[in-house]
């Protein structure tokens, strides 16, 4: 072969890892689902969840992203908020400035209904975790649950536990006192589903598998981590569960992205 076909193929490669690292990894779009649940009570109807996970906060993901987020988040109006873990990077050690920072920032986040969290494996390093997330008013669901009023007498059950990687998900007191109230189960690591099958779970939203970071046609996700091989796509329907996975904000591993631009998701409630 030609010289000149080598030349070709070289500027190929490094023209795909420039794009992978440099532009694909910034940005932020929205993904809207319109969700439609006949066990959404009437007044909720309408009412708007924002999903974000996975920000690995780290040189990758800074202060200029970060308000970026809020700002979007904000511009969408929600009426709640889940985090679904992965806050900091397991491998940046972050400094009580950028700890401040995080804690302004996300606190920025403005919600009618509340704001909710949950741990994510990379959390477990951190020891600023739990802090960043109170002061920012986001409720730490860990093995709990909490019941989110709207005008009338009938509320929508939110739960959450933390990750099947680095804890132990506590499915009976979790669901404690859960009746037949539609249910929103926060989760990192999808693939927990398995284990909750049996409880009625109508939303549940999970991150961990960052839709696989690198993507490619007809091939999708090219790898998925230990906790999503069961599921790593955007959207599962499991018998009555719907189960919506965010493809996340940062990076973990190798700091690229292909085909999977970071985003946040937004679902619009409906009972029809």
């Amino acid at each position: 072969m030609s010289k000149k076909f080598y030349i070709i193929i070289f500027l190929i490669i490094l023209g795909f890892g420039y794009y992978s690292r440099y532009i694909s990894t910034r940005g932020l779009i929205v993904k809207e689902y319109a969700y439609s649940n006949k066990k959404i009570p009437s007044e909720f109807i309408g009412k708007k969840i924002v999903h974000f996970s996975d920000l690995h906060f780290s040189k990758s993901i800074n202060e200029k992203e970060l308000i970026l987020l809020v700002k979007t988040i904000n511009e969408i109006k929600p009426d709640i908020c889940v985090f679904t873990g992965d806050l900091i990077d397991k491998y940046y050690t972050i400094s009580a400035a950028e700890k401040e920072l995080l804690i302004k920032h996300l606190g920025n986040i403005k919600t009618e209904l509340g704001k909710y969290a949950i741990k994510g494996n990379h959390d477990y390093e951190n020891s600023f975790f739990e802090e960043i997330m109170n002061k920012s008013n986001f409720k730490l669901l860990k093995n709990s649950n909490d019941l989110i009023y709207y005008k009338g007498n009938e509320p929508i059950f939110i739960a959450g536990t933390p990750s099947m990687l680095k804890d132990k998900v506590k499915i009976e007191s979790t669901f404690k006192d859960q009746k037949e109230y539609f249910t929103i189960y926060l989760a990192h690591e999808p693939d927990v589903l398995k284990k909750v099958r049996g409880e009625e779970i109508d939303l549940m939203l999970s991150g961990h598998s960052h839709g696989g970071q690198v993507r490619f046609p007809f091939v999708g996700a090219l790898y998925s981590p230990v906790g999503s091989k069961l599921y790593y796509e955007e959207h599962y329907k499991k018998d009555e569960t719907d189960l919506y996975i965010s493809s996340g904000i940062g990076t973990s591993s190798i700091r690229v992205r292909f085909l999977n631009k970071p985003s946040i998701n937004l679902y619009r409630l409906d009972n029809k």
